[in-house]
C-alpha cells in the first residue's frame, strides 16, 4: 500500500510579505538570531521597516566599567538574562574617537544621553546616540550645561509612540543647595529645532534638584526626585534629650540657640517628585511617603524604591496618578534575596531598576556590584553579572529603530 506523503513548503518558499509579517511580531531579540537561517532571512531580518515594528522590550543594560583609557572607564554591556551575545555594539565603536572618553548621564527608551570628558575630566560637550542605528548627534553648548559651577540635573526624554524627536532637560541649581540661591529657569533641547529654549520653574523655591536627583520619563513627562528644606524649632530648655527619626527625611543642619534665644532650630530635607512635560508648560509636584532612593515606571504606574535604616526595601506603585495616592506594593529583606541561612542580613544595595513590563527589580548589590534580578511574584532570585567594583550605575535599554534626525551622524 502506498503511503502518501503531504509536502511541507519550506520557509525558502514561502512569499517574502508573508515571511516579514510574521517577523513583525517576534521580539527583537529573536529576530537577531533568525538571521542565521539563511541568506534570505537575513535579508529580511536587517530590513529597517520590520525593525521598526518589531515589539521591543527591556534587553540589557549599559554601563561604564573600569579600563586602560584616560577617563579610566569604557562603554559595556550585559543582557537582562546574563546569556549570550550583546544585541548591540557593546562599545559604542561607532563614535569617533574623541567621544570614547565618555560618561552616561542617562537612558530612555533606545538612546543614551552622554558627555564628552576633556583631558582635566570636566565636560566639553553633551551628545546623544542610538545603539541600535549607531548614529548620534552633538548638542548645541549652553551656559546651563557647560558651566562647571553648576550643579544641573541634565535629563533625557523620548517617547517614539508620540514622536522620533527627543528632548533634553536641564533643571539646575546652585551646588551648595543648602544656601538656596537658585537660577529660576530650566533649559529643553529640541531634536526637531537643534536649539535650546528657557522656561521659567514654576515649582515652590523650596525644590532643590541637582546632579544626583533620580529621575524617570513617564506618559510625555520627566520625573525627578527632590530634597525639600524644612525648619522647625524646638525649645531647648525643655528638652533633655533630644531624638531625631529621619526615617522619612535627612537632618540638615542644626543651628544651636544663642545666648538669648532658647529655640533649637532644626533643617530636614524632605523628599518628593516634581514633573515637567515635554512642553516645559506643565510643572506639578507629586508627595511621596518616603525619600525615594530611585524610581521607574511598569505597567502603566510609576514607582518607588526605598532602603531603610533596617536594610528593608520597600517597593512604592502610584495607583493614583491624578490623586496622587501611593500604596506599599512590596518589601524585600537580605533572606529574600541571599536566603534564611546566610549571614548576610544587610546587604548594600548600589541601584535598582523596575523592570518596564514584568513584575522584575533589578539590583546591584555588594562592593563587586553584582547584578541581581528579583521576581515579585515568584520571589526568585537570578544573578545575572557582576559588572565590577567600581563600575559605574547600569542604564536599561530598548533598542529603538526610529529614523534618525537629518542632521545627526
Amino acid at each position: 500500500m502506498e503511503v502518501m506523503r503531504m509536502k511541507i513548503p519550506r520557509a525558502a518558499s514561502l512569499p517574502d510579505d508573508l515571511i516579514a509579517a510574521i517577523l513583525v511580531r517576534v521580539p527583537y531579540p529573536s529576530l537577531c538570531r533568525f538571521k542565521c537561517v539563511s541568506r534570505l532571512w537575513l535579508s529580511i531580518c536587517s530590513d529597517p521597516g520590520i525593525r521598526r515594528k518589531c515589539p521591543q522590550t527591556l534587553s540589557g543594560f549599559f554601563f561604564l566599567g573600569e579600563e586602560l583609557c584616560p577617563s579610566g572607564y569604557a562603554p559595556r554591556f550585559v543582557n537582562a538574562s546574563g546569556r549570550g551575545r550583546a544585541m548591540v555594539d557593546p562599545s559604542l565603536s561607532f563614535l569617533p574617537p574623541s567621544h570614547r572618553d565618555m560618561t552616561i548621564v542617562d537612558s530612555c527608551n533606545g538612546l543614551l544621553l552622554c558627555c564628552r570628558l576633556n583631558p582635566r575630566g570636566d565636560v566639553s560637550c553633551y551628545f546623544v546616540c542610538n545603539p541600535a542605528t549607531r548614529r548620534w548627534i552633538e548638542l548645541p553648548g549652553s551656559e546651563a550645561t557647560m558651566n562647571p559651577s553648576l550643579s544641573a540635573a541634565i535629563r533625557l526624554g523620548f517617547d517614539t509612540a508620540v514622536s522620533s524627536h527627543f528632548k533634553v532637560f536641564c533643571v539646575h541649581n546652585e551646588k551648595d543647595f543648602a544656601v538656596l540661591d537658585r537660577r529660576t529657569e530650566a533649559g529643553i533641547y529640541s531634536s526637531e529645532t537643534g536649539a535650546w529654549t528657557y522656561r521659567q520653574i514654576e515649582w515652590d523655591d523650596a525644590a532643590i534638584v541637582n546632579g544626583s536627583s533620580k529621575s524617570v520619563f513617564f506618559n510625555g513627562t520627566l520625573h525627578l526626585t527632590t530634597l525639600d528644606p524644612l525648619l522647625s524649632s524646638v525649645d531647648f530648655p525643655e528638652v533633655d534629650t533630644l531624638h531625631l527619626t529621619t526615617l522619612d527625611s535627612f537632618l540638615s543642619s542644626v543651628e544651636f540657640p544663642e545666648e538669648e534665644d532658647d529655640t533649637l532650630h532644626l533643617t530636614t530635607l524632605e523628599s518628593s517628585l516634581v514633573t515637567v512635560g515635554m512642553d516645559g508648560k506643565t510643572w506639578r509636584r507629586i508627595p511621596t511617603p518616603r525619600n525615594f532612593d530611585f524610581i521607574g515606571a511598569s505597567q502603566g504606574h510609576l514607582y518607588g524604591v526605598y532602603k531603610d535604616y533596617r536594610h528593608e526595601v520597600s517597593v512604592w506603585v502610584l495607583e493614583d496618578y491624578a490623586g496622587q495616592e501611593w500604596k506599599l506594593k512590596h518589601t524585600i529583606t537580605g533572606p529574600d534575596l541571599f536566603g534564611d541561612s546566610t549571614i548576610i542580613r544587610k546587604f548594600h544595595m548600589v541601584h535598582a531598576i523596575i523592570h518596564p513590563e514584568r513584575s522584575l527589580m533589578f539590583l546591584t548589590v555588594g562592593p563587586a556590584r553584582n547584578l541581581i534580578s528579583y521576581n515579585f511574584v515568584t520571589r526568585k532570585v537570578h544573578a545575572i553579572s557582576t559588572l565590577g567594583e567600581n563600575s559605574k550605575p547600569p542604564c536599561p535599554y530598548i533598542p529603538c529603530f526610529s529614523e534618525w534626525l537629518s542632521d545627526g551622524y
